[in-house]
């Protein structure tokens, strides 16, 4: 892999000749997964090592498609469950701290040939695409990538890289997900107000993202599971606003 040296090198040359636009980098398992798993893509380097050599960061794991094996027990051993896609952010908010944009790459289609050994783990839903980005956003990323490249078609179909934008199955889905992320744009695109709510009485792990704009609090929620509960579930749970 490349170092964080090298990277800065990169992102240098262009800011060299164009200063007006952010460099986004984007990354893969090194950031996106917690260490000791980590540790094979890093370098000897550290997770904000990479951040900080960007604007605006990003890293994919597509979870419930890969099958990664460590070796060792771990939570990351593939398939894993949606819950991944929280944990992502999670990961990336830690290295990269509160205020630096990370985006959130959701995998629309399949990602694996189908000659991978990976290759019959099926492609999300559309209602899994719109949970997963959701989740992503929740645990606090700033924007979205839809990953619509389908490597089951890549060598028969010539709009295998535009698969989401011409997916009957997905494609709905995408946008009423997008129409809706911009009917609450300006909400959240405000500051964002930590241990605003307590949750309680949950048996699945729930994240909270709060708002406040114009005199209105906004608590948007999402049971996203863990490890134990890899594909979330159904739970009840209370949400008490702290003044």
């Amino acid at each position: 892999g490349y170092e964080p040296a090298d990277i800065q090198v990169w992102v240098n040359d262009i800011k060299a000749h164009d200063t007006s636009r952010p460099i986004y980098v984007g990354y893969g398992k090194g950031l996106a997964i917690r260490q000791p798993e980590a540790n094979i893509w890093l370098n000897g380097h550290t997770p904000a090592e990479y951040c900080a050599v960007a604007d605006v960061v990003a890293a994919d794991f597509y979870g419930p498609q890969d099958d990664q094996n460590f070796g060792y027990p771990s939570p990351y051993n593939g398939p894993t469950g949606q819950w991944v896609y929280g944990d992502t952010i999670d990961h990336m908010r830690a290295a990269c701290g509160p205020t630096k944009p990370v985006w959130h790459y959701v995998d629309t289609e399949k990602v694996n040939a189908p000659s991978d050994s990976n290759g019959n783990l099926p492609a999300p839903s559309g209602l899994q695409i719109q949970q997963n980005s959701w989740m992503g956003i929740i645990h606090g990323a700033n924007g979205l990538i839809y990953f619509c490249h389908d490597f089951s078609v890549q060598a028969t179909d010539g709009s295998w890289d535009t698969k989401c934008l011409q997916d009957p199955a997905r494609t709905p889905s995408i946008t009423q997900l997008n129409a809706q992320l911009k009917s609450y744009a300006a909400v959240l695109n405000s500051p964002t107000r930590g241990n605003a709510v307590t949750v309680s009485g949950n048996t699945i792990k729930v994240t909270t993202l709060v708002k406040y704009l114009n005199g209105f609090a906004y608590i948007f929620a999402i049971a996203d599971g863990d490890g134990a509960h890899p594909n979330s579930g159904n739970t009840n749970a209370t949400f008490t606003v702290n003044k």
